[in-house]
């Protein structure tokens, strides 16, 4: 794990890593700052946000008939459909 990964972890209170689930989503998250070269838990948390916001709200998916996910997902509320 390259230092940028481990500062993150090391500012990551809370976390606890003897949980599967979050043990799983810490790794995600070194593995992706190791990736984009984030030392700071507040530029992880900044980065990682906007791709979220990118990926669910502006990004079209194929999967979706190219809309994005919240475009689809409020398609589906009106049309009595659930998900």
């Amino acid at each position: 794990m390259r230092d940028g990964a481990r500062n993150a972890e090391e500012r990551r209170p809370g976390v606890d890593r003897d949980r599967p689930r979050n043990r799983i989503r810490g790794q995600v998250l070194d593995a992706w700052a190791y990736r984009n070269g984030v030392k700071l838990l507040r530029e992880v948390t900044s980065k990682a946000e906007a791709w979220s916001i990118d990926f669910n709200q502006v990004r079209p998916h194929s999967s979706l008939g190219y809309l994005t996910p919240m475009e689809f997902a409020v398609r589906q509320n009106q049309a009595g459909l659930s998900f």
